[in-house]
Order: structure tokens, then sequence, then C-alpha cells
């Protein structure tokens, strides 16, 4: 690394932060110097089209050796279909010019090609019911949308679990998140949080140990993955074809 012939890969450099005792300061702006000198990649070639403050977790989710995702409104970017992530903008989720919105559906579905890699994150998702039922781009690209999801639940990175309505009241009513984390030593972990005007890195260790805690408990909750699979698949026989 130090011969310039292999790069400082983002999370090694929080590793040598947190060896050497620097302040969160320092860490975030090396981390970020990291982030900035990689190689252009996909969330480069999209340019300004992708969201200010994004740009970090592009980079959290090429590292992250595991994601722990709770969403309770809609399906993760991850696994949506192109169809359901157009259906998403008309709605208003987010604004931009057409080139921009293409260039953003262009790299989500980029996103998902490391599903296909050889080392692939173990994806663990739970989803609440009106993720399942929200019929956004229509009732045939939802139809289109489950049957996605019960074919990605097959895959061998992906544990997918469905939180029903008649679980009632649960941990996550706050709202949705997404945990990252790689197999180091001490492990790094960081809990994304997006909101109407931005999105929250969540880093220390209360706040990690919180969203940790929170997700377990939807997971208990939650249907089992084979419970969860014949939901899913039901769901997706009682739409029209």
């Amino acid at each position: 690394m130090e011969n310039g012939i292999r790069r400082f890969l983002p999370r090694t450099v929080r590793l040598l932060c947190y060896e050497y005792g620097l302040d969160d300061a320092t860490r975030d702006r090396l981390v970020s110097l990291a982030e900035e000198a990689e190689p252009p990649g996909l969330w480069e070639r999209a340019g300004e089209a992708v969201p200010e403050g994004f740009m970090r977790y592009l980079g959290l989710e090429t590292e992250a050796d595991w994601i722990h995702v709770w969403q309770a409104e809609v399906v993760p970017e991850l696994l949506q279909t192109e169809g359901y992530a157009r259906g998403l903008y008309p709605a208003g989720r987010c604004t931009g010019r057409p080139d921009e919105i293409e260039k953003r559906i262009r790299l989500r579905m980029a996103r998902q090609e490391r599903f296909d890699s050889d080392d692939p994150p173990r994806f663990c998702c739970v989803l609440g019911e009106t993720a399942l039922r929200q019929q956004i781009g229509g009732a045939d690209t939802l139809r289109r949308q489950l049957d996605h999801l019960v074919r990605m639940a097959g895959h061998p990175s992906v544990t997918l679990q469905v939180l029903p309505y008649r679980a009632g009241g649960h941990a996550a009513v706050n709202g949705s998140f997404t945990r990252l984390g790689a197999d180091t030593s001490p492990p790094l972990q960081v809990a994304y949080v997006e909101h109407n005007t931005g999105n929250l890195y969540l880093d220390g260790p209360g706040d990690v140990a919180t969203y940790a805690a929170i997700f377990e408990i939807q997971r208990t909750t939650a249907l089992s993955p084979a419970q969860s699979l014949a939901f899913i698949h039901e769901l997706a026989e009682d739409r029209p074809r």
C-alpha cells in the first residue's frame, strides 16, 4: 500500500484509525479521502445523478460482508425489479431530471450484480407487509416484483422474512433502516437511516448496539424464512397474470 501497488480500502483506513486512536473527525476525513481515491466505479459513472450524501453509503455497501435491512413501506433497493424502481419516481420518492432518474435506475440495477459475484454479501431483510401490498407501479408491476422476491429468497446469500400485519406493534415503528458491516477485527458496523431531508450514518457503539437489538427483535417477531416465502408466493399467485 505504501508503495502505491495496492490501494487503501476505506475499511482498511477505518481499522488503521482505530489502531492509531484517532478522533472521529480525523477518521471521517481520512475515510472520505480513501473513498474519493477509489477508481471510478458505478456511482462515479452515475455522476451528479447520485443524491448528495449517498456516495458514502454506496462505498459502505460495496465493502460490506453483510447487510441487514428493515423496510416497512417499500421493497429494498437491492431486491427491486426495474419496473418497481421506475414506479417509485412518479410517487415522489425521488426527484430529478429524466436523464438523472434513468442513471439512478441503472445504478440501482448495477448494484444488484454483486449477488452474482464470487463474494456476495450476506443479505438479511425483514419486510413489512405493506411493502408487499403497496401497488408501486400498478398491479402487474407489483406481481412481477413479488415473483422476483420469491426467486431472490432462493439465493444462498439472501434471507428474507416478512413481518405481517397480525404481528401488531413492533420494535421498529419509528422507521426503516439498514445495518452494514465487515468481518474485520474489530468488526466494523454502521447503521444507515434515510429521512426526508437527508441521511444519517451512525457508527457509535451505543447506536450500533441499539439498531442491532431492534433488528434482532424484528427477525424473531417476523415469519420464518420458509413461512415468509409461502406468504409472498401466495400474494403473488393472487395477482392477475
